[in-house]
């Protein structure tokens, strides 16, 4: 057996193995394996939650101003449809 068909099996073999371990997983817990982490995460500091500071910010600052959107009604504002 030459070198680069044992790479090939060796290869295959860790393939069909993490495939095995998924099934089994999902064999006996009748669920699908969650894959919301990874160590990358972990290392560029991403978090599963999304922060909307700047969406804040945009909702604080939109009291103030010089009024050129105050013919825009909002629908969160509105207590009943026209």
């Amino acid at each position: 057996m030459n070198l680069v068909q044992f790479m090939l099996f060796g290869i295959g073999a860790i393939f069909y193995l993490s495939l095995g371990i998924i099934i089994v997983k999902i064999l006996l817990t009748r669920k699908l394996p969650s894959n919301n982490y990874t160590p990358f995460d972990y290392i560029t500091a991403h978090s599963q939650f999304e922060f909307h500071d700047e969406k804040k910010e945009i909702e604080e600052n939109a009291d103030h101003g010089d009024d050129k959107d105050k013919n825009i009604i909002s629908l969160s504002k509105r207590t009943s449809l026209p």
